[in-house]
């Protein structure tokens, strides 16, 4: 039985009255006494007391659990077919879930001030405006970073951004496929993100983050080859949920595949229009790439 998100009506199954909650790695601090434990559902199921030796599902609802903005779920558990849960947590475990919660909650802050700060400086019309909502966006990114780097994510090698090999030959999207450069925006930022055009950006990257569309940063004279590439990151970032940076870098074979997907949409072009060389070039990069993931 699939796991249900905290919002979606549990359907009622014969017999399928007790749930688990699902332990993750980073549980709230109002859900984490009910994490791997089983639970009645008195709410959804119409199981009672008399259904076992178990909490209510009602019960641990009005102590937190489910709260707003929660993201803990539960799956159905059947006695007796069901692999019992794991419900064991030690001291140090609470602690580093504690502190994990916490610098999540300001990387949240943190990142939705980015992201409004640099939609402010993009569309305003006032000159004097761009330049104060840039300068703040700047300011709250480098502390989405800071709190980042207490996971040593931004001292991860494997976060190394390369360049737009297709730019020479192709020029600027701008300038040369102005119309499919319209489209991609326009796609990103209906689907809830954020694309953003920089003046001498010596980076592409685009931006993951937990529970949000990502924002796409190049310089504003990136090739359609880099647009696309991370196009293509965006584009699977979504239909991965958007899980955060972290998904992806817990799992070398599984960034290696994101990457490797971005890389593909340049490798297509430069194929495409016979620039053996530069197919050459991209193909050793990603070679680098792949042993810069994989450690090697």
């Amino acid at each position: 039985h699939r796991a249900l998100p905290a919002y979606e009506e549990p359907p009622a199954l014969p017999g399928g009255y007790y749930y688990i909650i699902n332990k993750r790695g980073n549980p709230c601090p109002k859900c984490l006494p009910f994490v791997g434990k089983i639970l009645i559902d008195d709410v959804y199921s119409g199981g009672s007391k008399e259904d076992g030796n178990y909490p209510l599902l009602s019960r641990a609802m009005e102590l937190g659990l489910y709260h707003p903005r929660c993201k803990d779920s539960h799956s159905t558990y059947f006695e007796g077919i069901s692999t019992p849960p794991d419900d064991h947590f030690n001291e140090k475990d609470i602690e580093e879930i504690k502190d994990g919660y916490s610098l999540e909650q300001k990387r949240n802050v943190a990142q939705h001030n980015y992201q409004k700060y640099s939609r402010m400086a993009q569309h305003s019309l006032d000159k004097e405006n761009q330049q104060k909502y840039a300068v703040r966006a700047k300011y709250w990114k480098s502390e989405y970073a800071k709190y980042y780097n207490k996971r040593n994510y931004a001292e991860d090698k494997r976060l190394y951004c390369y360049g737009d090999y297709l730019r020479d030959e192709l020029g600027s999207a701008k300038d040369n496929n102005s119309e499919e450069l319209a489209k991609i925006i326009a796609d990103v930022r209906r689907s809830g993100g954020e694309f953003i055009l920089l003046k001498n950006n010596t980076k592409m990257v685009t931006n993951v983050f937990r529970g949000r569309p990502g924002i796409i940063e190049v310089d504003e004279n990136a090739s359609i080859g880099a647009i696309r590439h991370e196009y293509r990151h965006f584009l699977d970032d979504m239909m991965n949920g958007n899980p955060g940076l972290g998904y992806y870098i817990s799992d070398n074979d599984r960034f290696w595949e994101y990457e490797k997907r971005g890389y593909e949409e340049e490798l297509e072009i430069a194929h495409n229009l016979g620039y053996n060389g530069i197919e050459r070039r991209i193909l050793r990069e990603m070679q680098k790439r792949r042993k810069e993931i994989y450690g090697e």
